[in-house]
């Protein structure tokens, strides 16, 4: 009886602990500013084919911030840069998107700043650097997060 009486009451003191905080103003008032925080992150649009023609142009623009010359978005080979298939169970998916451009060093410095200072989430999935005989070009593949529009997270 001694251990179902200590189990009531462990029980009891951790539903009491949950009601407190999910009551505490302040506690919510965080919940609403990282929802609104993951709202900016992400792509919301209703399909990954609009997020990502969205993607690409507002990386053409970090693009062109940074000076960078010559920029050409590679076309998808695959289906895997429109990922079209399901979203997962709350609606998530993932793009990615390629270009390449002339490459120097400052302007890749440039856009790694652009980067960290755009209010979207951006994450940099691999820089390539080749010399195609007379000038070294830059191959840059991002990826971003696109959440459905209406889905909830």
């Amino acid at each position: 009886a001694d251990e179902a009486g200590s189990a009531t009451q462990m029980r009891l003191a951790e539903a009491r602990a949950k009601f407190k905080r999910m009551s505490d103003n302040d506690w919510r008032n965080d919940l609403a500013q990282q929802h609104a925080r993951l709202e900016g992150l992400t792509m919301l649009d209703p399909t990954p084919a609009i997020s990502l023609l969205r993607m690409r142009g507002e990386v053409s623009e970090l693009a062109m911030a940074a000076g960078l010359t010559d920029v050409k978005f590679i076309e998808a080979t695959s289906s895997s840069e429109f990922d079209v298939k399901r979203a997962d169970t709350r609606g998530f998916s993932k793009l990615t998107t390629t270009f390449e451009c002339n490459f120097d060093w400052a302007g890749l410095g440039a856009l790694l700043d652009q980067i960290e200072g755009s209010p979207r989430a951006y994450l940099v999935e691999g820089i390539e650097v080749r010399n195609d005989g007379e000038k070294q070009r830059m191959r840059i593949s991002l990826k971003a997060l696109h959440r459905v529009a209406g889905s909830t997270s």
